[in-house]
């Protein structure tokens, strides 16, 4: 049964409506995750930026202006060619962080709530065989994909909300990933059930959630994970989980 707290979630979820939502969505993400320290704003571009530096320069435009992300501020930061680009996470620990874990190499990586496709972007360039990178917000698979052109790679992506009515259940499953990795999504995702039910067909999950470490191992055990590891705690202290069973 969910908890009284949740109820409350819950309830607020299905009377408030949609702009209110992402309102208090990006507020919450502001004062927890950022902590009301702002990143520096994105520099102009030197007069001789390369093709690559441009490209992603546009991509961090783009997703900075997309609804999925705080006003005028991109999810991650990270250096391109000596050149800060600016944002929320650095995206190069993170990185560091999961290498250390999880070997992509000939593996084919579902990565859910993608937004930049940094972690598909990056899986690729280490030898994943293949991506498919899945988020809502039109504007950010956009800035995806200047992303990829930055970075000379290319891989699919799909736009695709987890609370939509469609069966994109069946649509995703066909890509046959080796991996899925759903970062910091479910606590966006208002049909929670469904949305675990989905990672719970698959035989590894990279997992990061908000609730505290029993309570998001305890979810991947419910679907049917055998092996839940606590990795590490990322940079706001979220447990980072890799999930997988025996077949």
């Amino acid at each position: 049964m969910p908890s009284a707290t949740e109820l409350v979630k819950q309830t607020a979820k299905s009377v408030m409506p949609d702009a209110l939502l992402r309102f208090g969505r990006r507020l919450q993400r502001l004062v927890y995750g950022y902590g009301w320290r702002m990143p520096p704003p994105l520099a102009p571009l030197p007069p001789d930026a390369s093709r690559e530096l441009t490209l992603a320069h546009r991509a961090w435009q783009t997703a900075a202006g997309a609804e999925a992300n705080q006003v005028h501020i991109c999810y991650y930061s990270m250096q391109f060619e000596g050149f800060l680009l600016p944002g929320e996470r650095p995206w190069e620990p993170r990185w560091q962080l999961l290498q250390r874990f999880v070997s992509v190499q000939g593996g084919r990586v579902l990565e859910l709530g993608c937004n930049l496709g940094l972690l598909s972007t990056f899986a690729k360039l280490n030898g994943a065989e293949a991506a498919l990178g899945v988020d809502a917000d039109a504007d950010i698979l956009e800035a995806n994909r200047l992303v990829q052109r930055a970075f000379n790679i290319d891989y699919p992506t799909i736009q695709c909300s987890f609370d939509d009515s469609r069966a994109w259940e069946d649509e995703l499953a066909a890509f046959r990933p080796t991996i899925v990795t759903a970062l910091s999504v479910l606590n966006w995702v208002a049909q929670r059930d469904r949305f675990m039910q989905f990672l719970g067909r698959f035989d590894r999950i990279l997992f990061e959630g908000h609730d505290p470490d029993v309570i998001e191992c305890r979810r991947l055990e419910a679907v049917g994970f055998t092996r839940v590891e606590l990795l590490a705690r990322s940079e706001r202290q979220r447990p980072v989980i890799l999930a997988s069973r025996s077949r």
